[in-house]
């Protein structure tokens, strides 16, 4: 900081820091994020009698009220707390929405559905604000807000979401505001139906997004101006090499339920190395031509679709790094190309008398990062009711993750892989699955090819009319991709494929297809064994023997089969192959098999066997020897990993295991 110079910012926030506040002698030992408002104001320094502290010694009920109040202490005269109208900090809050999913139970499958709360009197009966407006905006604020919700969900979920009643009545969280206010009850936590519909991550978005839509469609009603809402989020992301250059494209998002949703421009985000991504330039086409990127720098990009109404979520993010902008070709790049898209709610369990959320078949995967799971569900009887807290009954689960956040699909995993290409010395470019569908990159423009599939596998739609909507989502080897690896292989190049269910989604997935089995053996030389083939992440690397005078296609295992636990010590070695290079020092390793705030859990990974004599076993699960991976040479070559490579927990494991791959491909 040098004289004369000055910094200004909206508002600067550096983490969260650990609750403070003492209650019954200790504080909560949890996040600030976690802990009720009414903690949270009394440490941010809101008046104690007007906003959090309203009732002598009960902090439940203070928790409740104090919300209302703290909104109108940032509004301030005359609208401020209701105590002290003349209080506040004068910040122009217009709404304030309260969000409840407490709502009943059934014991079939039936939703309850969405009911709404608002209040015409106020804390003293009154039925208008301060300034003097009519309360009856609570109404409309409350009607439009379930309005949009419920022909959302009808238009993209259920057409038979149930609507449940426009009430009025005297709730703090609808009362006390003073500012148009709703106390929105989505769903109720407590009936399977509902849960399993809260539990979609995708369902989530498209809820949220109704809000904020009715929330811009109310204050566009109260003031008469037009909207516009903000666009999806852009697909078919790639960033390619031509002509000297990086050629980033995309494609908008159309939104079927808003037309005013339309990008007019979009915003390109970059990252250098690991460091943070900058603020964007501003790009009016859906493509942009880099050329003075540096060489041996790993460039990353996310792009937001922009209109009048804001900016969209990001995309998945894409990787590049190149080591001479002027003489790369593109033959010599690796092409990573993202297949892991899904993001899902964990399996469903619904027997007779017997339902939940079964983590153990299938933990879903988290969109981005998960902040609400606390514990794996133990109770599903669904019998068994709610006695108290310490006895909640049917849904019960623990509490041994209620303070971690863990990671799930943040779509920037091409980094990882690229990291350890470069180390091997290669360069990389990186396309999204869907973007091979606009063939902005031909099959033998690169030869070598590394399909990243993380947790991908199909799903089922929570009900037959969303599948009917939409589809089946996430399987592997979509038919766009199989041709273009296959056309890969036809024309001699390498293939290097990763994920937890490369196995399981060729023989298990809800919509059966024939073709991906075939697929994998002829193609990728490998067949599915089992899922769930580890429960540690453990994997030991298998013997590979080559005789230094003769092709790589003469590689061979020592033991095609399972080798036993009293000669493990003796197979864990490893030996050289044709090329003197390739070598890998370790003999074994571990990927996440664990919650973590940093890596995507592998829940169920897979084993896969070798198809025929041209593949052999590469790696091996730790704890129980079954084939992890295989090796294939034939007129192409290719390997196969049941567990994502992003995983792997070792970086050092990551690189030299990169290296073998390209060098055994290349």
């Amino acid at each position: 900081m040098q004289a004369g110079n000055t910094i200004t910012a909206d508002a600067v926030r550096f983490g969260g820091g650990e609750g403070l506040v003492v209650r019954n002698e200790r504080t909560s030992g949890r996040a600030r994020y976690l802990e009720g408002a009414r903690y949270h104001l009394q440490f941010s320094g809101a008046p104690d009698s007007l906003v959090w502290k309203l009732n002598e010694s009960n902090d439940y009920t203070d928790d409740f009220q104090s919300r209302g109040e703290w909104v109108n202490y940032l509004r301030g005269t005359p609208f401020g707390p209701n105590l002290n109208r003349g209080a506040g900090l004068g910040i122009p809050v217009e709404l304030s929405l309260s969000f409840h999913t407490d709502a009943g139970v059934t014991r079939n499958d039936d939703v309850i559905g969405t009911l709404s709360i608002y209040t015409i009197d106020d804390m003293h009966g009154r039925p208008y604000f301060p300034d003097g407006s009519s309360r009856l905006a609570n109404r409309d604020f409350t009607d439009i807000m379930q309005t949009q919700i419920v022909e959302d969900i009808r238009s993209l979920y259920d057409p038979n979401w149930v609507r449940r009643a426009l009430r009025n009545a005297r709730y703090s969280e609808s009362m006390r505001p003073n500012v148009p206010s709703t106390l929105l009850e989505l769903l109720s936590h407590q009936n399977f139906r509902d849960m399993q519909y809260a539990m979609d991550p995708h369902f989530r978005f498209d809820v949220s997004r109704s809000i904020y839509k009715s929330m811009l469609r109310f204050l566009s009603s109260q003031y008469d101006f037009p909207y516009v809402v903000q666009p999806l989020p852009v697909t078919h992301i790639a960033a390619v090499y031509r002509d000297g250059a990086v050629h980033l494209s995309w494609r908008p998002q159309q939104d079927p339920l808003e037309p005013t949703a339309q990008p007019d421009q979009y915003v390109v985000y970059t990252r250098i190395e690991q460091n943070g991504f900058d603020n964007g330039i501003g790009v009016a086409d859906s493509t942009l031509v880099l050329r003075d990127l540096v060489p041996g720098v790993i460039y990353s990009f996310k792009v937001r679709a922009a209109n009048a109404g804001g900016v969209s979520m990001p995309s998945e993010i894409v990787s590049v790094m190149l080591p001479d902008m002027r003489t790369a070709r593109s033959a010599e790049l690796v092409l990573i190309i993202n297949g892991f898209t899904r993001v899902s709610a964990p399996a469903l369990v619904n027997e007779p008398g017997f339902r939940g959320f079964g983590r153990f078949i299938d933990a879903g995967v988290p969109d981005g990062y998960d902040y609400g799971f606390v514990g794996d569900q133990y109770n599903f009887d669904i019998y068994d009711d709610w006695v108290s807290d310490d006895r909640p009954g049917h849904g019960a689960s623990h509490g041994n993750y209620e303070t971690q956040i863990l990671a799930g699909n943040t779509r920037d995993f091409a980094i990882v892989h690229g990291m350890a290409i470069r180390e091997s010395g290669y360069g990389f470019v990186t396309v999204s699955e869907a973007a091979l569908e606009d063939e902005v990159v031909s099959p033998g423009e690169y030869r070598l090819v590394n399909l990243l599939l993380g947790n991908q596998r199909q799903i089922r739609h929570v009900n037959p009319f969303t599948e009917e909507l939409r589809g089946m989502p996430y399987g592997i080897f979509a038919a766009t991709t199989r041709n273009f690896l296959s056309e890969t292989a036809a024309r001699g190049g390498g293939i290097f494929v990763s994920g937890a269910n490369v196995g399981t989604d060729l023989i298990l997935r809800p919509k059966a297809d024939s073709s991906l089995a075939i697929f994998a053996a002829e193609v990728l030389g490998y067949v599915p064994i089992t899922n769930h083939a580890s429960y540690t992440g453990g994997v030991l690397v298998a013997d590979i023997v080559g005789d230094a005078a003769s092709d790589a296609a003469k590689v061979s295992s020592v033991n095609d089969g399972r080798v036993s636990a009293g000669t493990a010590a003796a197979t864990n070695r490893h030996i050289l192959t044709p090329s003197a290079g390739m070598t890998m020092s370790f003999r074994s390793f571990t990927f996440n098999a664990e919650h973590s705030p940093t890596i995507y859990r592998v829940d169920a990974p897979d084993a896969i066997g070798p198809a025929g004599p041209a593949s052999r076993t590469l790696f091996r699960y730790a704890e129980n020897e079954i084939s992890a991976g295989t090796l294939y040479q034939g007129n192409h070559k290719a390997v196969v990993l049941g567990f994502p490579f992003e995983t792997i927990l070792e970086p050092q494991v990551r690189v030299e295991m990169m290296r073998f791959i390209l060098e055994f491909l290349d």
